[in-house]
């Protein structure tokens, strides 16, 4: 007997089959691996990485010689490959069939056309002819006086709409990768899947006024769009480097093309034909494409950009109410130097509450009075905290920058409520709690312009049951203390 010899059983499967079963688990793993990166940021296509070493020159590649392409989109917010711009129309150069309108697209004095690709303009004229290569975020507004205000000087409205709404666009109805691992996401997966990088630019092309009185919007753009910014004295130098008086066109202006492009444009909101444009009568205008977005995971990437921008570290939850650290991370914005604040004794009384939870051991606290803070300290505060808390206003738009599967806590009076801050908290995965004084406000009960919302705009003392938010938050915390999140 050969004692060498090695044994074996027959094999209960076809060696095809098995074969067929050990591809099949290769690439189970390959996807598992490859969505983890993506929703981690960490996978960027080559398209990508080539962006992002873009310089904004014009220069026009072959890949726009190629017909448009139409992502889609809500009112106010759609995608678009190779988009053409000429004499105050936006062009979709295309033999696609759609069913967008032009007016839920843009608004003001500007159009949009569908024509066949076979009119699309050739790109060898050089000189007339200027191209966005990468994707580029277009805020629309402002092309007439007449036209509803485009509000980007605020924080809120900038970040928590527009930036915001630009990223649900693009995870929700952008493009599948062109890169090396573009075939798997086509092969398993659907626009659905996509976990956007932020844009390679921003361009204001009607509009020099963005910025806010406090100056976060700088730090937006510095942090999520690299400093690459492009408003209206930009774009008429553009237009007159590039004009040709000599050409063929009536007014001799240039052709201005983008490779991948999401407009954004709150006129076009408020005009829309689209019954479900107003969003049942909230008009916020991240509202209907944030509701499209199938994970809040699509604003990883932006989150991890501002961090490192500011040098803060980068967190994430295992579990959505999960604390980061060894117990939750209570933020305190605190208004009472604006016109809208809580009444000075609940104001204190709510003091005591976070300083006692601190002194007990069961919260680390951060009293927050950003007028104190410069605008790296006020994001990284955030960066590491489970529980945002404060009186409805702008400071509570940091939410943007808290990990996801935070609670974010906000104070109305007892007859007011709207959506602003409810809207980015949920797109971005927190929990959200409306307080009025002594009840939680439930999402059932919301109404749709509450008759006290405009003095709460103006401002007042709100009242607040300090005993009763002093039960709930300690409810609140404990549930969070039970959860650990260490990654």
């Amino acid at each position: 007997m050969n004692m060498n010899r090695r044994s074996s059983s027959p094999s209960l499967l076809p060696r095809p089959i098995r074969e067929r079963i050990r591809f099949l688990v290769f690439c189970s793993i390959t996807a598992l691996v490859t969505f983890e990166l993506a929703r981690q940021g960490v996978y960027q296509d080559s398209a990508l990485l080539l962006a992002a070493d873009l310089g904004d020159d014009g220069h026009c590649s072959s890949a726009m010689s190629r017909p448009s392409r139409i992502g889609g989109g809500t009112p106010g917010f759609h995608v678009f490959e190779n988009l053409w711009y000429h004499d105050g129309t936006y062009h979709v150069f295309s033999d696609e069939p759609t069913e967008i309108q032009a007016r839920d697209v843009v608004g003001g004095a500007l159009d949009l056309h569908f024509r066949p690709a076979s009119e699309r303009p050739n790109i060898g004229t050089v000189n007339e002819t200027y191209c966005f290569a990468g994707t580029t975020a277009l805020y629309n507004d402002g092309s007439s006086p007449d036209t509803t205000p485009t509000l980007f000087e605020k924080y809120y409205h900038f970040a928590a709409e527009n930036l915001l709404g630009t990223m649900a666009a693009l995870a929700t109805f952008d493009f599948p990768p062109q890169g090396p691992l573009g075939w798997w996401y086509r092969l398993i997966g659907d626009r659905s899947s996509t976990i956007p990088n932020p844009p390679d630019r921003l361009v204001l092309p009607w509009t020099n006024s963005w910025k806010d009185g406090y100056g976060i919007n700088e730090l937006v753009v510095n942090g999520v769009y690299r400093s690459r910014l492009q408003v209206k004295e930009d774009w008429e130098e553009i237009i007159r480097a590039r004009s040709d008086p000599d050409s063929e066109s009536k007014s001799g202006s240039p052709w201005i093309a983008f490779e991948k492009v999401v407009i954004v444009d709150r006129e076009a909101f408020v005009q829309s034909s689209s019954s479900s444009a107003s969003s049942d009568g909230w008009n916020k205008l991240a509202l209907p494409v944030t509701s499209r977005s199938p994970s809040p995971h699509f604003w990883t990437p932006t989150r991890r950009a501002m961090m490192s921008y500011v040098a803060a570290p980068f967190f994430e939850r295992a579990l959505p109410g999960a604390r980061l650290g060894p117990v939750p991370k209570v933020v305190y914005v605190d208004r009472q130097a604006s016109k809208r604040r809580l009444r000075h004794e609940d104001h204190l009384g709510l003091m005591d509450t976070l300083l006692s939870l601190r002194d007990s051991g069961r919260i680390a606290f951060k009293h927050a009075k950003l007028e104190d803070l410069s605008h790296a300290e006020q994001v990284t505060m955030v960066s590491d905290a489970d529980i945002i808390v404060g009186v409805h206003g702008n400071g509570l738009t940091h939410l943007l920058w808290m990990p996801q599967g935070g609670n974010v806590v906000e104070f109305f009076p007892p007859d007011s409520f709207t959506r602003d801050y409810e809207v980015p908290a949920t797109a971005v995965g927190h929990a959200y709690h409306a307080i009025r004084n002594v009840t939680v406000y439930l999402p059932e009960h919301w109404v749709v312009d509450e008759p006290s919302v405009e003095s709460l705009r103006a401002g007042m003392d709100l009242p607040l049951d300090t005993d009763f938010v002093a039960s709930f938050l300690g409810e609140l915390v404990d549930g969070m203390a039970i959860k650990t999140s260490y990654l």
